[in-house]
């Protein structure tokens, strides 16, 4: 994944081919799971979309999402999250809204809260699409008090950028500033 966020796409396909091929290798099914196999077809649609090749990430995002083993409420959260954006960036603003429902619940429900804050801002990003922005608003605003909420440090701060870059929008320049 480091591979990945620092661009070296080739070199991070490379490696999780190796990583599938031996991975798959493992024969005791709940050692497969162990191993979380399943997380590789998710992680590669990244790569996908990167290059531009929407469908792909879409079909990889599918099939990390169908091979997720039943229980795994986290792992599923995560797959769908990769899922949403695949749909998200290939413009498929329906299916995309779906799918991030789903993985908000998924994610709340898992207390992966990076993941579900995540799913949050691209929920707003898709209602600033659709030129819903007191939605998206209302989104980053509970995102907001969800993070504030936490025991726990959450990593975050996309929901209080994009709030901040719908203050921009609405000429709120200097609260904007604040935000961003």
């Amino acid at each position: 994944v480091c591979l990945v966020l620092t661009g070296y796409l080739d070199a991070a396909e490379k490696w999780f081919g190796q990583a599938e091929e031996l991975l798959r290798t493992v024969t005791a099914p709940e050692r497969r799971a162990t191993l979380r196999v399943h997380t590789i077809p998710s992680y590669r649609s990244i790569i996908a979309r990167f290059r531009g090749d929407f469908a792909a990430a879409i079909a990889l995002s599918q099939r990390g999402l169908d091979e997720v083993p039943e229980g795994l409420i986290r792992d599923r959260g995560v797959a769908l999250l990769f899922l949403s954006h695949a749909h998200f960036h290939a413009g498929n603003t329906e299916t995309a809204e779906r799918v991030l429902q789903e993985c908000m619940q998924c994610t709340l429900a898992s207390g992966h809260m990076t993941a579900y804050v995540n799913a949050c801002h691209h929920f707003a990003q898709l209602r600033v699409l659709q030129g819903r922005l007191h939605e998206a608003a209302a989104v980053y605003e509970r995102a907001i008090l969800f993070v504030k909420e936490q025991t726990v440090p959450v990593y975050a701060g996309t929901e209080r950028a994009g709030r901040g870059d719908l203050q921009r929008e609405w000429n709120q320049l200097e609260a904007a500033a604040s935000e961003i």
